[in-house]
């Protein structure tokens, strides 16, 4: 009993002080500073497509008609067997600044995000997906406002859109706290990931980063990868303004999500030895929380066990309170000890079933 004890008053005090760590990112104000059109650098959108005729027809015209001065679209069409390219074709005509090139053989997103950048002409690349809505003409101009010589990456937020099943608020949980995860860490100097879904960057540091062999077959995770080698050459900067947001829907279905987490976190084995032990560390402080506080209801009356829990709960909820005001996640807060409950349980089965079978296949 005692151990049980110990175990769970030092999750908790690691725990606190894991959600205090979030409060520079909450009370972190984004600069929405406009460049001025003779200082604008030439800016190139690109997205990789396959099979995704329906998400361009809904998600492209806002993109093309972004405010910022100096842009072009590049999509990559990776051997679409439905529309997508006669859609595209269909854009061309009305907007001179959508360039499409279709890869010419079997390919991956990786050889297609490739051939983008190989054919665009911005200094800048902001990366989105064909699946992303933008919601804000605005949007671009937001993203590469603090784009500088000193800081040449921004990080943006791509949240789901909000569904009123239990499957798609675990999944933007998740979301909400991995961003709240990876923009801290970007705060205090210390950037591990970003998401390919908004990050920009420029085209001359990205020149700059190279892969190995080993990293070349990941079958995920280059985001993460590039971010942990660009910021041994820049400083990275955030984005948190709600016009520079950028939206996708989450997983229909467990399984749908089941096997994109398993692609995801094949990655972690090439992160940094820090980042690999600061994040094993966050796992084992809420898996042992949690499981902790199921034995002590059972075995434990102590009144300083249910204070200390429901204090714990208590700052748990005011800090995805001021979360979800500041990534716009509303109505997902006062579920948060539930969901990240539940989210502790799905991960420890999936890391659990990726010991006894590694996922290897592109979704």
């Amino acid at each position: 009993m005692a151990v049980l004890e110990w175990i769970f008053f030092t999750a908790s005090s690691l725990y606190f002080i894991y959600l205090l760590s979030f409060l520079k990112l909450l009370f972190y104000n984004s600069t929405n500073s406009t460049p001025s059109t003779k200082d604008s650098q030439f800016v190139s959108v690109l997205i990789c497509a396959k099979n995704e005729a329906k998400n361009l027809q809904l998600h492209l015209p806002i993109i093309l008609k972004q405010n910022h001065p100096h842009f072009e679209v590049v999509v990559v069409n990776d051997q679409s067997s439905d529309n997508t390219l006669q859609v595209l074709e269909s854009f061309q005509k009305n907007y001179a600044h959508l360039k499409v090139f279709t890869t010419t053989e079997k390919s991956s997103k990786k050889k297609a995000l490739a051939l983008a950048k190989k054919k665009a002409q911005g200094s800048v690349y902001v990366l989105t997906d064909a699946d992303c809505l933008v919601n804000s003409t605005t949007w671009l101009t937001i993203m590469v406002s603090e784009i500088q010589k000193e800081s040449q990456v921004v990080l943006g937020y791509a949240p789901h859109f909000t569904k009123s099943y239990f499957l798609n608020k675990l999944q933007r949980f998740e979301t909400l706290t991995t961003a709240l995860q990876y923009f801290t860490a970007a705060l205090y100097n210390a950037p591990y990931m970003g998401v390919g879904r908004n990050l920009a960057y420029t085209k001359q540091l990205d020149k700059e980063i190279k892969f190995s062999k080993a990293e070349k077959k990941l079958l995920s995770g280059d985001d993460d990868l590039w971010i942990q080698k660009a910021k041994q050459l820049t400083q990275i900067k955030i984005q948190l303004a709600k016009h520079s947001f950028a939206y996708s829907h989450a997983e229909p279905s467990l399984k749908s999500w089941w096997k994109q987490k398993s692609r995801h976190i094949s990655t972690a084995a090439h992160y940094q030895f820090k980042d690999q032990f600061i994040l094993s560390g966050i796992f084992i402080t809420k898996f042992a929380f949690w499981m902790s506080f199921i034995a002590m209801t059972f075995l434990s009356n102590s009144e300083s066990f249910w204070m200390v829990f429901s204090m714990l709960c208590v700052i748990l909820l005011l800090i995805y309170k001021l979360a979800s005001t500041k990534l716009n996640e509303a109505k997902l807060w006062y579920l948060s000890p539930i969901l990240d409950f539940s989210l502790i349980c799905f991960q420890f089965c999936l890391f659990i079933s990726n010991l006894v079978s590694p996922f290897r296949k592109w979704k």
